[in-house]
């Protein structure tokens, strides 16, 4: 709010203070009474009287008149005149409305009572405190922010905004007046503060000074007074009672409310003890008392209840709870015995390929205890609420037994997959065969969404978590570090990065053949001058980008002898799907030196064109896809396609020795080699996806002009779909550069890759905006 506003609303508060003086009726005294923002003091003598002029002011108590209208003078001062307006007629209690706890005015509209007036409290956050008045019968109405400091001085009005307020929990700790039950939580909350070093001090001794002082008047019934007959203490008393007798709930869930309720208790006693030094012991001692005459109450208005629940407190509530200390237990027990001797081995043996799965074996014992407990513990939780008549109605003991829990070295000859032969490690959790969804059907396309499994589809993504923890922990127990990291070296280092490389380079010789049958199909447009110089710039920037991928593709190889070339002849399964790519790349690299006359082979190529003769004699042919898969993978050999104990059983040696090889090179050149491959790969993977859509584009295009449709009418959604593709993969490839170039171009000597890569994406660049103007160009002659 302005300043302006400000004024205008000192101004209104003014006017009806006029009005009032000048009104000589003779029901309120009002001596001494200024204005602040007015023209000057208004003042009457003692002799004379105030009262309303108008229908506004007939229906306000003096009380409340003397709270709204009298002058600031200071906190202690304005706080007993606007303490327990509750004794006043047509006043409701507001607590924490927008942060500021006090009272509210209603007042007789015809047959409806309206809001007439407010008064309300609040402690600043930046210290200090805060009160708010607004009038709404008087025209025009006002609303007021008057400011104290620390100390309860008056500072003046506040222009609105008002500062900040400070929100503290709230306890009903004096019911009849929410301003003083807000300074008491205050208190509290500061002392709470208080045990953290977080407190202010001078905030505590503020309010416990007016507190006290106030206290003093006996004007103001201040209900700590009455000893443990206080409001507050005999309305959560009365709580307590209602909670015994309560129809609705458990006896658990009756205990749960008791204890709230005693802590919101225990807080009153121990603030309000402390600011008027009563005896804390003398009041608890009073409440006990006061708490066995509730309890007995509740047991002779509910005396089956209380039965049935004490005796599953003492005997199975016990028992679980024994159970319960011992889950939440157990890992600290495991940890100190257990994990502590690990200590030393894994500073000393960081790349030991033991060191992890000896961790994941101790994790796995670990959960196998737990759920022993957990099994043990619900079982029994079963029984005995039934036998006890607490359980589900109906049924016997035997059925609430779980059932048996079938894994694979219980009954092999029924086990759905076969006991792996690496480590012999036999699951601990109960077996659950890949046929557990058997019962949920697809409802689309024959392919089972996770919509349709509804434990798959409503599950949180802390149980989620959890659920990648239990894989994770039994990855572990199942495999070797060294092996886990030999898989990952095998799926992204021997196959992901070449087959990429080869779908890009396809990729764009395909888009090569389309540019070409585009400009002989264009050739007699109006524009085709144009249109062959955008052809012919796509075919050079084409070109270019092949260069790109060939010559990065020879880089990999070379930067990795021993995993994908096998330089040290120590991998035992190197199928002809490994050597896929030395056969494609002795391809690439034949044709692009028949195109570019004195295109050199790098340094290293001979041992590229040993490997892709190796593997081409190797590859066992076939009439269809499906045949030479069968006879040239190893998968195609196992017994069962999807077994990866055995498969693991087959290729444990061999991802041992890929973890092996590649670490010949230190740790750190290991991360750094990494990093730069995978930046190179999305790099290739994003020209793939780029030429792909460049293929659709430009078939779309010739379609159009073949149909002699207008180019807008005919592509412009599907126009709008590649063009943000367009975007979002030139974004993501410059992103991805731009966030290790410097890396690229100040620290890796004697590599070229942050030119070449800066090289590609100007040429994207270049390629949207002729692209631009080919479609325009284009749109002349279908238009």
């Amino acid at each position: 709010m302005s300043k302006n506003e400000m004024n205008q609303i000192g101004s209104a508060h003014d006017e009806v203070l006029k009005t009032a003086v000048s009104s000589g009726a003779t029901s309120v005294r009002w001596a001494g009474l200024r204005t602040e923002l007015g023209t000057g003091p208004l003042e009457k003598s003692s002799g004379e009287v105030l009262t309303h002029h108008e229908d506004s002011l007939a229906g306000i108590s003096r009380k409340w008149r003397d709270a709204l209208f009298s002058p600031p003078v200071d906190l202690k001062t304005d706080l007993e005149k606007i303490l327990f307006l509750t004794t006043e007629a047509d006043t409701t209690i507001e607590y924490r409305s927008e942060a500021l706890s006090g009272y509210n005015l209603k007042a007789h509209s015809g047959d409806e009572l309206t809001d007439a007036a407010q008064i309300r409290f609040t402690p600043l956050f930046n210290g200090g405190f805060l009160i708010q008045k607004s009038f709404q019968l008087a025209q025009p109405s006002f609303m007021i922010f008057e400011h104290y400091d620390f100390s309860g001085a008056y500072q003046g009005r506040i222009q609105a905004p008002p500062p900040t307020p400070l929100y503290v929990p709230l306890t009903e700790m004096e019911p009849a007046c929410p301003i003083a039950s807000h300074l008491y939580n205050t208190l509290a909350f500061e002392y709470e503060q208080a045990e953290t070093g977080t407190a202010n001090s001078r905030r505590i001794l503020g309010v416990e000074t007016l507190l006290r002082t106030l206290a003093t008047l006996p004007a103001l019934p201040f209900s700590f007074r009455r000893g443990f007959r206080d409001l507050a203490l005999v309305q959560l008393q009365k709580k307590l009672l209602q909670n015994e007798l309560d129809p609705a709930l458990t006896f658990q869930e009756k205990e749960v409310v008791r204890l709230k309720i005693k802590s919101d208790r225990a807080l009153i006693l121990k603030t309000k003890a402390r600011i008027h030094r009563q005896s804390a012991l003398k009041l608890k001692s009073a409440l006990f008392v006061m708490d066995l005459s509730t309890r007995f109450q509740g047991i002779f208005g509910r005396p089956q209840e209380k039965v049935r629940g004490g005796l599953y407190k003492y005997t199975i509530g016990a028992f679980l709870w024994f159970f319960g200390v011992v889950k939440g237990n157990i890992g600290y027990s495991i940890a100190l015995a257990i994990y502590g001797p690990f200590t030393f081995y894994f500073i000393t043996q960081p790349m030991n390929p033991y060191a992890m799965w000896a961790v994941g074996k101790v994790r796995q014992g670990y959960i196998n205890t737990i759920n022993d407990v957990k099994t043990l513990q619900d079982s029994s939780s079963r029984v005995l609420q039934h036998v006890t008549g607490l359980g589900a109605s109906g049924g016997t003991a035997a059925a609430l037994l779980p059932e048996p829990l079938h894994t694979q070295n219980a009954d092999p000859a029924h086990s759905s997959v076969a006991p792996s032969p690496v480590q012999n490690a036999t699951p601990a959790l109960p077996l659950v065969t890949l046929n557990r969804y058997s019962s949920f059907k697809p409802r689309f396309e024959n392919l089972l969404l996770a919509t349709d499994v509804p434990d798959v589809d409503k599950q949180k993504w802390p149980d989620r978590m959890s659920n990648f923890k239990a894989m994770q922990i039994a990855y572990e127990e199942n495999m070797q570090f060294s092996t886990r990291m030999g898989r990952l070296e095998q799926m992204e280092t021997q196959l992901n990065f070449p087959l990429i490389a080869e779908s890009s380079f396809r990729q764009m010789e395909r888009y090569q053949d389309l540019l070409m049958k585009m400009r002989s199909k264009l050739a007699r447009h109006p524009q085709a001058a144009e249109l062959k110089t955008y052809f012919d710039r796509e075919e050079q920037r084409t070109r270019q980008f092949k260069l790109y991928v060939w010559d990065k593709l020879i880089r990999y190889m070379l930067d990795h002898p021993y995993v994908v070339m096998n330089e040290g002849k120590d991998q035992n399964y190197v199928d002809y799907y490994v050597g896929r790519s030395f056969i494609f790349l002795e391809e690439v690299t034949a044709s692009l030196t028949k195109e570019y006359q004195g295109l050199r082979k790098p340094k290293g190529y001979a041992a590229v064109e040993k490997l892709a003769g190796t593997y081409r004699d190797r590859h066992v042919d076939a009439p269809s896809i499906e045949e030479r898969l069968a006879k040239n993978s190893l998968l195609a050999t196992q017994k069962d396609f999807y077994g990866s104990n055995e498969l693991r059983s087959y290729l444990k040696r061999q991802w041992e020795l890929l973890f092996l090889s590649q670490n010949r090179a230190q740790e750190a050149s290991n991360f750094g080699l990494q990093t730069y491959t995978w930046s190179v790969r999305n790099a290739i993977w994003a020209l793939d996806a780029l030429h792909s859509s460049k293929i659709h584009e430009l078939r779309m295009i010739g379609d159009a002009v073949d149909q002699h449709q207008k180019l807008d009418a005919a592509i412009n959604e599907e126009k709008k779909n590649v063009e943000s593709l367009y975007e979002s993969l030139f974004h993501i490839m410059s992103l991805e550069y731009v966030s290790i170039r410097q890396e690229l171009s100040e620290r890796l000597d004697d590599d070229i890759e942050f030119i070449q890569r800066q090289t590609v994406i100007e040429s994207l660049k270049q390629s949207f905006t002729e692209r631009t103007q080919f479609l325009k160009s284009l749109a002349k002659g279908t238009s």
